[in-house]
């Protein structure tokens, strides 16, 4: 995504070394330091979506679990016995 920021960053740049303009210069770095920040902001979000993902599956899992038959935990003891 920042990619091409990143790029035409690295252009700008070398080209306001190449005719001693400053100005194209900082543009240049301006450019590659937006790439960062985009790249950055990908990353994050990505990192938001799997932790919502594996939160949306616990949940599921859980439910699933708690819809399931409970099995009795005195089921097999002789009568009037109890754990």
């Amino acid at each position: 995504m920042g990619l091409q920021d990143d790029v035409t960053g690295k252009a700008k740049e070398a080209e306001g070394k190449l005719t001693d303009d400053k100005s194209r210069e900082a543009e240049g770095k301006l450019d590659q330091a937006k790439g960062k920040a985009k790249d950055a902001l990908e990353d994050a979000k990505d990192a938001a979506d799997n932790v919502i993902d594996r939160t949306r599956e616990e949940i599921a899992e859980r439910r699933a679990s708690a819809d399931a038959p409970q099995r009795d935990p005195r089921a097999g003891q002789p009568p009037g016995q109890t754990r």
